[in-house]
């Protein structure tokens, strides 16, 4: 079971399964920690070094923003998910906003 450190936007932790993820870890580190994410995708073409990774926590999307290679903001939604959550296509459509 995984849990966000809070249901707000701004929180500098995530627990995933019996690990954290907090602000600073590389994006290898929380994609070895919490897995495969529903969505990754660069934040722009201009931004090499900027991305974002969705993941279904605790029943609710969470978006996980990285400058630098570094983790820099955790956000939890209140947009509901579940296993099913990475294919469809609501979830893609949200990551392109």
């Amino acid at each position: 079971m995984q849990f966000a450190g809070s249901l707000y936007a701004g929180t500098s932790y995530m627990r995933c399964g019996d690990d954290l993820v907090s602000i600073g870890n590389t994006h290898l580190t929380v994609k070895n920690t919490c897995g495969k994410p529903c969505l990754d995708e660069k934040c722009s073409k201009k931004k090499s070094d900027c991305r974002r990774m969705y993941y279904c926590i605790n029943g609710y999307l969470n978006i996980l923003s990285f400058e630098g290679g570094k983790l820099s903001d955790i956000e939890s939604t209140h947009e509901k998910c579940d296993e099913n959550t990475c294919d469809n296509k609501q979830v893609k459509k949200r990551g392109k906003k």
